[in-house]
C-alpha cells in the first residue's frame, strides 16, 4: 500500500512542468520571535548544477478550494550562496521568484512568514503554539516537487511538543522528513505543549493532539473513535490504508472545521461542545468525516484532484462526491458505530433535508456547477449565496442518500452505496496513479445497482431541481412528515442584524414579499407601520396571516423610504422522518438494512 501511495505522490499527470529533477533540500524552521506571528525558513538547496532556478509557494491548499494568495504573508526574502554572499533574483509572478544559480552548487532561500490566521486551512503563531500548514509556508522548486526534504525545527524553550504525520529523521523528534513536496504540504504541524493522547485503531497506531483546554473525556472520545475507524476501514473490507495517523484538534471559542490529509486531519472544535450531547455528536461526525477522506479524496479521487497543480484552480464538477458523499457517511458511521441511537440519526438527517429543502439556490444551481464554482462561490458566500447556490456538502449528502435507496430497491437489499464505494477503492488500488472521471464514476453506480442512470445523473446532478425525497425514503419503508407547526402564517423574508440601535436587512430571499416589495440588504429599518422597530421586529409579522400589508420606513443611503410589503404565506417545511405505518415485507428489509448498527 505505502508504495502505490508513493507511485501517486511521485506521479505527475501535468504537462505545465519541466521535467521533475530530484535535489537535495533542508528547510530550518524558527521562530524568534512568536509573539509578532512569524516563523523564520532557511531552505537549502545544494548540489545545484543549473543556472536557474524557479522557485513558487502554492496559491491555495488541498481541500480548501479557494486561491488564497499565501505569499502575501512573506517578508525578508533572500538569497545567499554557501558563503554568504548574496545571489540574484527576480520576482516574476506573485508567488513565483527566478533564481540565477550560475556557478553556485548551493543555496539558502530566507524568509519569514507572517502567520496569524486561526483556521485549518492557514497558518497561526503565537507565544503558546505554532500551527503550520505547509502550502502557506514552504517554497518549492518548480520542477522538483518529488525531491526528498529534511526539515528541523528550533522552537521556542518553552514548547516541549510537536505533533505531526511527518515521520521523525533519526529518530529525533525535532527533526521530519517529506517523501516529496506533495507529502510535505500534506503534513499538518502544531508544536506547543498539546495534550497528546495515543491510541491503537486497526492495527494502526493514531495520535490526538489536543490544543487548548476543553471539556472532552479522554476515554469516551479515544473509545469513540476506535469504534468509527473499525466501521470505516470494515467497509471495505482491506488493509488500512495507513501505518500511522494524526488526529490534531483545536478546541477553540467558537470555531468549527476540519480538513483532511494524507495521514492525518486538523480539525477545530469549540471547547465546550464535547459537554452537549447534540453538539458532541456533531464534533465527532466531524471527526469521522475528516478519517473518511484517507479512502473518498485522498486516493480515490477526481481525476482532477491530484498530483496538484498549485498555480492555479483545479476544476471538477466532482465534489459533490468527495465532500457529498463523505457528508453522507459521516454522521452514518456515528450511528453504524452505535455512538448515535436510530432516533437521533434520523432527527438529524430529517434536520439537514429540511435546511437544503429549504434554501432558494437549489433551484438555481445544480450539484456540478457548485463543484466546479466552488473556486468563486462557495468560499466566499455573499448576502446574495442562499438564493443562488447550493451546498455541494448538503446536496451531495442526499443524492447518496437517494443513491443508496435506489441501489438497495434494485437489488433487494444484496447491494448499496457501500459497494459502490468498494468498488472505486478496487479500482484506485489497480491504478493509484490516476483518479476516476464523471463517466467511470457513474459505469461504477450503474454495475453495482444493474441500473442504466445517466438520466437519473442528468437530471439531478448536472441540472437544478428539486427532488422527490419521498419517494426514495418510502423505499426503505420511511416517510417524510412536515412537522411545521409554527403559529407563524405569514412571513417576510428577510434575514437582519441589530447592532449599536440599528436593525440592518443582511439577506433578502429570492421570491418572498421582501424581494416583491423592493426591501435590500443594508436597509436600515427604522419602522413598521408607524412603530419603532428593533431587534424583535418579528412581533409585527407573527400576527398577521397571508395578504397582510405592513408599511416599512427605512433608511437607505441615507435617504428615508416608505416601502409597502404584502405578506406570503409560510410555506418552509420542517421534515420529521417517521416509520410507514404498512410496510412492505421489501421495504421493512431495506430498512432494517439501512438501519442496522455493527455489533
Amino acid at each position: 500500500m505505502r508504495k502505490a501511495l508513493l507511485l501517486f505522490l511521485f506521479t505527475s499527470l501535468f504537462s505545465i512542468t519541466a521535467m521533475s529533477n530530484a535535489y537535495n533540500i533542508a528547510y530550518k524552521i524558527s521562530f524568534p520571535n512568536a509573539n509578532t506571528h512569524y516563523v523564520r525558513i532557511d531552505m537549502t538547496v545544494w548540489g545545484l548544477k543549473e543556472s536557474e532556478l524557479v522557485l513558487k509557494l502554492p496559491v491555495w491548499t488541498p481541500g480548501s478550494y479557494l486561491v488564497r494568495e499565501f505569499s502575501k504573508n512573506i517578508d525578508k526574502f533572500e538569497i545567499k550562496n554557501s558563503t554568504g554572499i548574496p545571489v540574484a533574483y527576480n520576482k516574476t509572478a506573485k508567488n513565483t521568484w527566478q533564481v540565477f544559480t550560475t556557478g553556485q552548487k548551493e543555496i539558502t532561500i530566507s524568509y519569514e512568514v507572517y502567520a496569524y490566521e486561526l483556521s485549518v486551512r492557514t497558518s497561526f503563531i503565537d507565544d503558546e503554539q505554532a500551527y503550520l500548514n505547509g502550502a502557506n509556508v514552504f517554497l518549492y522548486i518548480e520542477n522538483g516537487k518529488d525531491s526528498k526534504s529534511s526539515l528541523t525545527f528550533f522552537p521556542k524553550d518553552e514548547w516541549k511538543q510537536i505533533s505531526s504525520p511527518l515521520k521523525a529523521l533519526n529518530g529525533n523528534k525535532w527533526a521530519r522528513e517529506a517523501a516529496s513536496y506533495d507529502e510535505l504540504v500534506d503534513s499538518p504541524i502544531l508544536i506547543g505543549n498539546q495534550h497528546i493522547v495515543r491510541f491503537t485503531a486497526e492495527h494502526v497506531p493514531h495520535e490526538i493532539a489536543l490544543q487548548g483546554p476543553g471539556n472532552y473525556e479522554e476515554a469516551v472520545l479515544v473509545s469513540d473513535l476506535q469504534k468509527i475507524i473499525a466501521v470505516e476501514n470494515g467497509m471495505f473490507g482491506t488493509k488500512h490504508p495507513c501505518d500511522h495517523y494524526t488526529f490534531l484538534i483545536h478546541n477553540t471559542e467558537k470555531q468549527g472545521g476540519g480538513l483532511e490529509h494524507l495521514y492525518a486531519s486538523s480539525n477545530m472544535i469549540p471547547r465546550w461542545n464535547y459537554g452537549v450531547r447534540d453538539k458532541y455528536l456533531s464534533a465527532i461526525s466531524l471527526l469521522a468525516h475528516e478519517y473518511f477522506h484517507l479512502w473518498n479524496v485522498k486516493r480515490i479521487r477526481p481525476v482532477e484532484l491530484g498530483p496538484f497543480n498549485y498555480d492555479e484552480e483545479n476544476y471538477t464538477r466532482l465534489l459533490w462526491v468527495a465532500e457529498g458523499i463523505t457528508s453522507y457517511y459521516d454522521d452514518y458511521f456515528v450511528f453504524k458505530a452505535g455512538i448515535s441511537s436510530k432516533d437521533e440519526y434520523l432527527r438529524i438527517v430529517a434536520e439537514n433535508l429540511t435546511k437544503l429543502v429549504n434554501s432558494p439556490g437549489d433551484k438555481v444551481q445544480s450539484l456540478a456547477e457548485s463543484s466546479f464554482d466552488t473556486w468563486i462561490k462557495y468560499y466566499r458566500p455573499n448576502e446574495n449565496a442562499n438564493n443562488a447556490t447550493i451546498s455541494y456538502y448538503t446536496k451531495g449528502a442526499f443524492i447518496a442518500t437517494v443513491l443508496n435507496f435506489t441501489i438497495l430497491d434494485a437489488t433487494d437489499g444484496k447491494k448499496s452505496l457501500d459497494d459502490v464505494m468498494k468498488l472505486l477503492w478496487e479500482q484506485y488500488l489497480k491504478r493509484p496513479e490516476k483518479g476516476y472521471n464523471e463517466e467511470e464514476l457513474r459505469m461504477a453506480f450503474e454495475k453495482v445497482s444493474g441500473l442504466k442512470l445517466k438520466d437519473f445523473f442528468d437530471q439531478y446532478i448536472y441540472k437544478p431541481g428539486i427532488i422527490d425525497y419521498q419517494k426514495y425514503f418510502n423505499m426503505v419503508g420511511l416517510e417524510l412528515i412536515n412537522g411545521n407547526q409554527s403559529k407563524q402564517t405569514a412571513v417576510l423574508g428577510i434575514g437582519t442584524k441589530f447592532s449599536d440601535g440599528k436593525l440592518i436587512i443582511t439577506s433578502v430571499e429570492k421570491g418572498s414579499a421582501a424581494e416583491n416589495a423592493g426591501l435590500y440588504v443594508n436597509d436600515e429599518i427604522i419602522g413598521m407601520d408607524g412603530y419603532r422597530a428593533g431587534e424583535d421586529w418579528n412581533k409585527f409579522v407573527e400576527p398577521k396571516k397571508e395578504g397582510d400589508r405592513i408599511l416599512f420606513t427605512i433608511s437607505r443611503y441615507g435617504i428615508l423610504k416608505n416601502v409597502d410589503a404584502t405578506l406570503q404565506g409560510n410555506k418552509k417545511v420542517d421534515y420529521k422522518i417517521a416509520y410507514m405505518q404498512n410496510p412492505t415485507p421489501k421495504q421493512l428489509k431495506l430498512r432494517d438494512i439501512w438501519l442496522t448498527q455493527q455489533q
